[in-house]
This record gives structure tokens, C-alpha cells and sequence, in this order.
């Protein structure tokens, strides 16, 4: 299978300049992935995020109303923004270039710390961007000169040159991953159980958290909870996805002791009490980073009025009733009417 990219490339007229939207189906638009030579890759940490970035891409590639066009590259943004940062609803024709497409993606990724602006990210000025908003940068060549260290939703750059995002994940993405250090190596962990996720594909909840979802692994899961013979069937692929959706999928070798993530008594949050957000907060569809997050029309109209810039998240400073409380490995998560928000992580409170 071939590791695809997703990018803003060039105008119809074969220029930086043309009209809005795409009148050949190649001004915005995938291909198979290639060398530069690429000066770095930027990688988010959180898997949830990497996959709503390549998602935005993908739309933004499949949408012909998107164009390529430098001298109004921000057009995008204008009508993202009134569509709430869904590409695949944009029905006027706009335009962008490779590095106001990939800061439009990642404003939708819903990545904490980042903004468009005035004027969107250029080549030259993402870097420093990506950095402030927590992305790891590797600059190693061997990550940046083969498809196989490809990462769904990284962003490759070459200042002044052209920016593209991964949307396959090559063979040795878990070597490029686990480079990026501590909590990249997806948004897992190391626990006994898998972190909740809601989707109806085991391959690509194995994905969006940032596992592998090889054949090979999905058997060796499958006996893990108690699925011998595992050939990838229906029956046996959604036993799967339900176990993941509730907390209780076992990761291979887990021991019999283990146990999934469940109530969090003890944690210090009670159900009826009222707190307070401390940073800009993703609300999440369930108790855990496997869960997707809610985009700002899913908020409830209480929700919307404290989110300001529309992306899903609920501002700093926010009051939230608590309606209910789990923890997840060392996260505690609490529900509000609008979602679910993770509420300590660690040592790291973010709801008081």
C-alpha cells in the first residue's frame, strides 16, 4: 500500500496564483509520499489530534470548492470558520497554499495552543508555531528521507520551499514515534487495558490512538480477550470495537489481575459539585483521550457562549457542574452537560 500526503500544491494556471476552488482536482490534493528533501517533521503528541488533522486534510483534498491561490490563500480560513472547521461542508469557492491548508487542519485538529490569525502560518514560520503549541520536531534524516517512517498527521516542512501532512502511517511509524519521546508512542500508554474509544472500525481506533493494527496484532488482542481463531470477522471485530467502547479491551500480555478503568472514588471530584476550568479544555464524547471530541455545535448553547473561538473547547475559567466521574489510568475525567473533560492528569490538575 502506498503512504500517501495530503497538500496544497499549485493553481490550475500551473502558477501560486489562480481562482478560487479546484478546477483540475489537483490544487488541493493527496499523492504518494516523497522527499523535499523535508527539513523536519512536526508531531503532535496527543493521537486524537494527529488523526482530526489528517481527517481535515483529507476533506480539504476530497472538497473542490478548496483551490490553490497565494494572494488569497486566507479564504479558507474565512469560510472553515463559518462552517466550524468541518472542510467537507464549505460550499463557496476559497483558496489557500501548503501552509495556510496545514494551520486551517490543525485549528481543527482542535490541538490546544494553536490559532490562525491575521495572516496563517507561513513556511517559514511554523516552526516556531508548532513548538509553542507542544509539537516535537525531528529533524533526523532518516525519519524525513523514506515513506516508511511516515506518521498520519505529522506535518513535514521545508521552510520557504512547501509543507505537506502524512495520511498513511508507514512500517516503521512506531520507530519515528517512539523518537518523538515520552507520550508519543500514541496516546495508549503502557497499561494493562487499551484506553476507551467509540468507533465502529477496531483498525481504526487501533489507529487513531495510536497503536498497531496489523492483522497479526488484532489476533494477538483477539486472545487476549478471549477470541480464539481470529480470522477478522464481523462478529469477532465487533465483540472487539465494544469492549474498547466500554474500557475493557486488553492489551496482549496483560496479567488476569489487571483491571479497566472504572470509578473514580477517592479522586476528590463529587458528582452535584460545581468547578472551575483552569485552561482551555476538549470536551470528548467519553472518559478517556480514545473518545473523539465534540465540535462547537455539539456543546450545549451553555457550552457554546464559553467557547470562543468555536473549536470544541470550553475557554478558561469556564464553571462546570459535575454529573458523573471515572478514571482512566492516571487521568480522572469528569462529565458536564456538555461532554466529557479530562479533569487531573497526573500530577496536573486542569479542574478545580
Amino acid at each position: 500500500m502506498s503512504v500517501l500526503i495530503g497538500h496544497a500544491s499549485i493553481s490550475e494556471k500551473g502558477t501560486t496564483e489562480g481562482e478560487k476552488g479546484d478546477s483540475t482536482g489537483k490544487e488541493v490534493c493527496t499523492r504518494t509520499w516523497y522527499s523535499k528533501p523535508w527539513s523536519y517533521m512536526a508531531i503532535h503528541p496527543d493521537a486524537d489530534v494527529r488523526e482530526r488533522h489528517a481527517r481535515a486534510v483529507e476533506k480539504a483534498c476530497a472538497n473542490d470548492n478548496i483551490g490553490y491561490g497565494q494572494p488569497d490563500r486566507n479564504t479558507l480560513n474565512t469560510r472553515a470558520k463559518e462552517m466550524e472547521y468541518d472542510l467537507s461542508k464549505i460550499k463557496s469557492k476559497c483558496n489557500c497554499d501548503c501552509s495556510s491548508l496545514q494551520n486551517v487542519a490543525a485549528v481543527a485538529s482542535g490541538a490546544q495552543g494553536v490559532n490562525y490569525g491575521s495572516n496563517g502560518w507561513t513556511t517559514s514560520t511554523m516552526r516556531a508555531a508548532l513548538e509553542k503549541a507542544g509539537y516535537k520536531i525531528i529533524t533526523g534524516k532518516t525519519y524525513l528521507s523514506s515513506s516508511a517512517y511516515c506518521v498520519r498527521g505529522a506535518i513535514y516542512v521545508k521552510p520557504g520551499s512547501h509543507t505537506v501532512c502524512g495520511l498513511t502511517n508507514g512500517s516503521k511509524a512506531s520507530q519515528t514515534l517512539s523518537k518523538a519521546g515520552a507520550g508519543f508512542s500514541g496516546a495508549s500508554g503502557s497499561g494493562a487495558y487499551y484506553p476507551a474509544f467509540d468507533s465502529g472500525s477496531i483498525v481504526d481506533g487501533l489507529v487513531g490512538i495510536g497503536e498497531d493494527s496489523s492483522k497479526e496484532m488484532r489476533a494477538a488482542i483477539a486472545a487476549a480477550n478471549g477470541i480464539s481463531g481470529y480470522t477478522g470477522t464481523y462478529d469477532q471485530n465487533v465483540k472487539l470495537c465494544d469492549l474498547a467502547r466500554q474500557g475493557k479491551l486488553k492489551r496482549p500480555g496483560a496479567s488476569s489481575g489487571s483491571t479497566p478503568a472504572g470509578p473514580a472514588e477517592g479522586s476528590g471530584y463529587q458528582v452535584g459539585d460545581v468547578y472551575t476550568l483552569q485552561s482551555n479544555m476538549k470536551v470528548r464524547t467519553g472518559p478517556g483521550t480514545g473518545y473523539r471530541m465534540k465540535s462547537h455545535s455539539e456543546l450545549t448553547a451553555d457550552g457554546r457562549e464559553h467557547d470562543k473561538d468555536k473549536n470544541g473547547c470550553l475557554d478558561a475559567g469556564t464553571r462546570v457542574t459535575c454529573i458523573a466521574v471515572e478514571a482512566s489510568g492516571d487521568q480522572t475525567w469528569i462529565e458536564c452537560p456538555s461532554g466529557w473533560i479530562c479533569a487531573r492528569d497526573g500530577g496536573t490538575v486542569y479542574v478545580e
